[in-house]
């Protein structure tokens, strides 16, 4: 009985390593339809990487698609001290500021990976 056990439990996990690549392909596999033309997903991320321009020098909450978030965006995006201002974007890129109260850093986001843009800090425009 501890035999049949044994090996029953050992195909589960070997099931279960294989969910998790699995998983990882079929993301890989949805981000490279979405980087295709003929994709409809392809058609929304263009559309939001032209209203992205609206936010240059605005603060903003960014949402993301799971397992794209950035650490630093999701602690500083509402913190009252802190804040994402977006300064730069193109088709496939935004490039936003980080205030962190102390410091302020720079990173480059990719737009496939941003779901939405939650909510604009309304009158906190910047002028750096």
């Amino acid at each position: 009985m501890e035999t049949i056990t044994m090996v029953w439990s050992i195909m589960g996990f070997i099931a279960f390593i294989t969910l998790f690549s699995l998983r990882d392909r079929v993301i890989r596999l949805e981000r490279q339809l979405s980087d295709c033309g003929n994709s409809r997903q392809f058609q929304s991320r263009d559309e939001l990487g032209d209203r992205m321009r609206e936010y240059i020098g605005k603060r903003i909450i960014l949402g993301f698609y799971e397992d794209e978030e950035d650490i630093d965006v999701l602690t500083y995006a509402e913190n009252p001290r802190g804040g994402v201002t977006v300064i730069d974007c193109d088709e496939k890129w935004v490039l936003v500021r980080i205030d962190t109260g102390k410091k302020s850093l720079q990173k480059l986001l990719r737009i496939n990976s941003i779901k939405d843009i939650s909510s604009v800090i309304p009158d906190q425009e910047t002028s750096r």
